[in-house]
């Protein structure tokens, strides 16, 4: 299966306290979007963890255990 979006660096946005509660962001890559052409899934064996390259026109960006990740159909 291919990944579509990576969903990584949750951050709580807003505070607790607020009358609406605090809500939730990350950053994100999703292939066709801001320059990311495609994300590599790499499943390594061993004590080395998951991982996902990003290959955007510029650079290449690994994530390890990212929050979400969604696979095309």
């Amino acid at each position: 299966m291919k990944v579509k979006k990576l969903k990584y660096n949750w951050r709580q946005v807003g505070s607790t306290s607020d009358r609406d509660g605090a809500g939730e962001d990350y950053d994100v890559f999703e292939v066709g979007k801001n320059g990311v052409i495609e994300i590599q899934e790499w499943l390594p064996g061993g004590d080395i963890p998951m991982c996902y390259t990003a290959i955007l026109e510029d650079k290449v960006i690994r994530v390890f255990n990212p929050n979400i990740v969604e696979y095309e159909r």
